[in-house]
Parts: structure tokens; sequence; C-alpha cells
């Protein structure tokens, strides 16, 4: 799947937690989907979670996802931008489109954003990719 397929089947779509289809996503249901229409089904710990996970000190990228993950210092098309909370737990992420932009899903719905803007540089983790597609 091309950047511009994905803007155009994802771009808008409400936001849901715990949305897995098109009807609503919430971030990492967005990147699954994506992910997905790659043909590369991932893990999901959707229903161990609550809206206020993050805040309650747990960190699910960390102790669940990072095995499959390998942080990388040359991002590209498909990795995954990681953002932190207030707290510094890995709460949010989206998918590096290129161009300093990534698709991901917030309150508002499925939205692109600048990792460089100052809201998202802040919470900036860090970019990831998936192991069986890190040749």
């Amino acid at each position: 799947m091309l950047q511009a397929e994905i803007i155009e089947k994802y771009l808008g779509i409400p936001y849901q937690h715990h949305g897995r289809d098109l009807s609503g996503l919430d971030c990492y249901g967005l990147i699954l989907r994506i992910f997905e229409d790659q043909g590369v089904t991932l893990w999901d710990i959707n229903k161990d979670y609550d809206q206020e996970w993050s805040w309650q000190g747990k960190n699910l990228f960390i102790e669940n996802y990072a095995r499959e993950w390998q942080g990388v210092e040359d991002p590209r098309f498909m990795d995954v931008v990681c953002l932190k909370n207030g707290k510094g737990v890995v709460n949010h992420a989206g998918i590096l489109l290129g161009e300093k932009k990534f698709i991901h899903a917030v309150k508002a719905g499925v939205v692109i954003s600048r990792f460089t803007d100052r809201e998202w540089q802040k919470r900036f983790v860090g970019f990831y990719r998936y192991k069986g597609l890190a040749k």
C-alpha cells in the first residue's frame, strides 16, 4: 500500500477507544489495520487496557510490543512514530508517511501531523520498525 492509498483509506475515520475497524480507530487500531493491508498481522492487547492505562503507570509498548520492534535512526515510510505522555509513558503512536509527517488517530479522528510540530516534538520518543519488515 502506498502513502496516498493509506491517506485516502484512513484519513478522517473517527476516533474510537479500542477501535479496530473502519467505523472507528484508536492509534494502535490504525497501525494494526495499515499493517494488515500489507499482509502483516500484529499482536493486539486490545481487551487488556482501559482509557486511563497510561496514566496508571503502565507502559504497554515497552512491556508487550518492543519485542517485535526495533528502534531505528534512519526512519522510513511505514516506521512507527512513538510518543509519550507527561509521565514518560509511551501512550501514542502513528505511521511515518515521510517528509516528517505521520498518520495517527487522535480524539478528532485519523489525522496527519508533523512530528516536528512543538506538541509532538516534546512527546517524541523515537522511530520503530517492525522486525518482520526490517530488511
